[in-house]
């Protein structure tokens, strides 16, 4: 008897299986043994519950189909299948992951970039609001090529969102740009441009100012004399102190002149008495 039996083998294992919502699925198992092996179907570790969409149907000895239909989020899980019979199991796993159905949409630029002027030397940025499903790809172009990060440029993008950013813009920066964004769905395209401001002749601008600010100097310095000149207002009065010297003395020789006026009659009466 011991001859004649034989534990259960799986000629085809259970695949992973991935699926939308609302879709069906099917594992298919083969399995041999003697005698013919009993299954037992389990779903994260517990009996798996049939139901009009989950049905297990036997093809043939060997031949097993578990059907689940119209799949939904909760079917996603480990399903686990044993095989058993006098000689001993057999065991296969596999998993199902069933993820929410998302309904198509074209891809689109829902705000598209500005066309901006900076000086040079500035830092400019750029945004596009985007959508689609499945999320489109971004693509940023200028002169015909596609824009890749470096030193000075930047694109970032999000699931909605895309970004080119350029520091210490250039004369070769200047020109026509444009974004484009595309999925399975669709195709959209927004152009702009970027202008870099030119600066005034540097004759007009740097040479004319020079005068305006070298002129103030003179008159700065000319108070300088404004302050010395009160020296000389402070010194004048000493000769008008010292004159006044001279016009006291000066009555002496008044005084003295009279001396000759009394004295001079003494020869006039002199004479006179000699002629007598």
């Amino acid at each position: 008897m011991a001859e004649d039996t034989m534990r259960p083998m799986f000629k085809r294992l259970l695949a992973n299986i991935e699926c939308v919502e609302g879709q069906s699925v099917q594992f298919d198992l083969r399995v041999s043994g003697t005698p013919p092996p009993t299954l037992k179907w389990e779903k994260d570790g517990k009996p798996l519950e049939c139901r009009p969409q989950v049905e297990v149907v036997q093809q043939a000895v060997d031949h097993h189909i578990l059907y689940i239909r119209e799949t939904l989020i909760e079917d996603s899980g480990t399903y686990r299948v044993t095989a058993t019979n006098s000689a001993g199991s057999a065991t296969a796993t596999a998993e199902v992951a069933t993820k929410k159905t998302k309904a198509t949409l074209a891809a689109k630029i829902l705000t598209k970039p500005q066309s901006q002027t900076v000086s040079l030397g500035e830092s400019v940025r750029f945004t596009c609001d985007i959508d689609g499903e499945p999320a489109p790809t971004v693509s940023w172009m200028f002169a015909g090529r596609t824009i890749v990060t470096s030193q000075r440029v930047r694109v970032t993008t999000t699931q909605y969102k895309s970004t080119l950013e350029i520091s210490s813009v250039e004369y070769s920066d200047e020109g026509n740009y444009s974004v484009v964004v595309e999925n399975s769905e669709g195709r959209q395209e927004a152009k702009f441009t970027l202008t870099i401001s030119k600066p005034a002749p540097k004759a007009e601008v740097v040479k004319s100012p020079e005068p305006a600010v070298k002129s103030p100097e003179p008159s700065v310095k000319s108070p300088e004399p404004s302050v010395k000149s009160p020296e000389p207002s402070v010194k004048s009065p000493e000769p008008s102190v010292t004159s006044p010297v001279p016009s006291v003395k000066s009555p002496e020789p008044a005084v003295t002149s009279p001396v000759p006026s009394v004295k001079s009659p003494e020869p006039s009466h002199r004479p006179r008495d000699v002629l007598q």
